[in-house]
């Protein structure tokens, strides 16, 4: 915590009360970040919430995948997205042969989950085009990149086997940056 605040670096960290459905930002100087770096951390259906102060946190990407707004509203001007599988098409389909309650709700939640940071890059891009377009705007125009790996790098949200992160992280390190522009046409 200590060498985070030292960094001079500005940090957000977001989770969802799931008793209220608000958003709780926190920054660096919080005095519980770690805390709130769990609940961001907590995924739903598959991880219980972090306990604070009467809520219970979860995953910011239940209401924003890519917290852009948090990012415009911190005053940022370019921003580099980088994504956990291909901007086209929607994740990776499981090979599944019977579906589990279990199994149908992280699917629903991978799926869902797409949808969301589809709908986070493409209301930052409408954002741009007020921007651009209108001349009295309170919305200014941020440059974005988004980096995409060409397939898909996980067969589930939950993969967390040795070999399969070797290759997720050669499949990040071949992605190619496409601008916000690019990446809404592709769609």
């Amino acid at each position: 915590k200590e060498s985070l605040k030292a960094s001079g670096k500005e940090l957000r960290i977001g989770a969802i009360d799931l008793n209220s459905g608000e958003e709780v930002v926190v920054d660096q100087n919080h005095p519980d970040v770690g805390l709130f770096s769990m609940a961001s951390a907590a995924f739903p259906v598959a991880m219980e919430g972090v306990e604070y102060e009467g809520m219970t946190l979860v995953d910011w990407g239940l209401r924003e995948v890519i917290p852009l707004r948090e990012a415009i509203r911190c005053g940022c001007t370019s921003v580099e997205v980088v994504l956990s599988g291909p901007y086209r098409g929607t994740a990776k389909k499981p090979a599944y042969t019977k579906w589990s309650v279990g199994k149908v709700g992280l699917r629903s939640a991978e799926i869902r989950t797409d949808e969301i940071w589809r709908g986070d890059l493409k209301c930052t891009h409408l954002r741009n085009k007020i921007a651009k377009e209108v001349q009295h705007s309170d919305y200014k125009e941020i440059e974005v990149n988004v980096w995409a790996p060409s397939e898909p790098l996980t067969s589930g949200v939950l993969t967390f086997k040795r070999e399969e992160l070797d290759e997720m992280i050669e499949l990040g390190r071949k992605a190619e940056p496409v601008t916000l522009a690019q990446f809404i046409e592709a769609q």
